[in-house]
């Protein structure tokens, strides 16, 4: 993921704001808030450590550092950060 740049080719739900539906797509995602719903992405998905996630995840990397309450998938690799809370499968 671009962590320096988020505009490029990156979808941010900003801390605050709450998102009810389906993600999908070939960019990276990164989640500061709430996202009640699934990822679907080809690219890196980030769950920043104030966002929160109820619902499925795939994509090719993930990184969580937040709280996931749904299954996880990826293409690649699974990082847990030592803040992670996941209820789920991986």
């Amino acid at each position: 993921m671009n962590h320096a740049d988020p505009a490029i080719g990156a979808t941010v739900i900003a801390g605050g704001n709450r998102l009810k539906g389906t993600i999908s797509g070939a960019g990276d995602v990164r989640i500061e808030g709430e996202l009640d719903g699934a990822v679907d992405s080809t690219g890196g998905l980030r769950i920043e450590g104030q966002g929160t996630v109820t619902g499925t995840l795939a994509a090719r990397t993930v990184v969580v550092a937040g709280e996931v309450r749904g299954d996880i998938t990826a293409g690649e690799m699974i990082q847990l950060e030592a803040s992670a809370s996941v209820e789920g499968n991986i």
